[in-house]
């Protein structure tokens, strides 16, 4: 069947003008994408601040919002939270030594952690940087630092007598960040180490009749209470006296070290 010949131009205009506007549209595709990419670029560079960190594609994962939409928690470092104590210096409770610590004898060098520990741990009755020095050179004295690292996480004091076998645990403070630890337990094993090592019988000591934390220590560590001294501390608190028997002796003994 013949269409007539005006229905055969409009058919072949129509057809004509179709390819002419689809292979166009084709032929100008890549230039109108380059175009428009470079367009994206020109904007992007032109934005105050952007960086290529700032153009990397999205990083995918659980951040912090997400872990806690879940329920998760990141790893964090807490800070020891301090903690007030008396007589015998323990501050916080921070958990902080990360290695065992060394038990030596103090040195010059350490005056200024020692120091710092001794105004951290007391409020009353601290020693000064000059007794601190003293009891460093004193014969009859041994000053035991735990050192962690290079940090001292505490130290402890011991006083001997020359006509005594009795030696006194004169005092004993650990670092803030260091308590609850086991620093003290271990200067506590140290100061009895070096009483025995002195040929001392008996090591006495005195603690703040309110600071139950430290007596509780002792105590665990086989003191015994035989004494209160009332008004003992610069701010009146009283003080319990408390000993330990360092070897075993026969009442003869004890009584003559005493």
């Amino acid at each position: 069947m013949m269409l007539p010949q005006p229905w055969r131009k409009l058919l072949l205009t129509l057809h004509v003008a179709t390819s002419v506007g689809v292979l166009g549209a084709w032929r100008d595709y890549p230039c109108g994408l380059q175009a428009r990419l470079a367009a994206e670029r020109r904007n992007s560079d032109e934005m105050p601040g952007t960086d290529s960190a700032s153009r990397r594609p999205p990083q995918f994962g659980l951040n912090s919002g997400a872990l806690a939409q879940f329920g998760l928690r990141g790893r964090r470092r807490h800070a020891g939270i301090p903690r007030r104590r008396g007589g015998f210096g323990l501050l916080a409770r921070g958990r902080q030594p990360k290695m065992a610590p060394i038990l030596r004898l103090a040195r010059a060098s350490d005056i200024d952690q020692l120091d710092a520990i001794e105004r951290g741990a007391f409020t009353h009755d601290r020693l000064s940087r000059r007794s601190l020095r003293g009891c460093m050179r004193r014969e009859t004295a041994q000053m035991i630092v735990a050192d962690c690292g290079g940090a001292l996480a505490g130290y402890c004091l011991v006083l001997f007598r020359k006509s005594s076998r009795i030696a006194r645990l004169y005092s004993l403070a650990v670092a803030p960040c260091y308590a609850g630890s086991g620093v003290g337990r271990a200067l506590l094993a140290a100061a009895e180490q070096a009483a025995r090592g002195q040929a001392r019988l008996l090591l006495r000591l005195e603690v703040r009749e309110d600071n139950l934390r430290a007596i509780g220590l002792y105590e665990r560590g086989g003191y015994r209470r035989f004494g209160r001294k009332p008004g003992y501390y610069g701010d009146g608190a009283a003080a319990i006296r408390m000993e330990k028997c360092l070897e075993s002796a026969t009442s003869e003994e004890t009584e003559a070290a005493l």
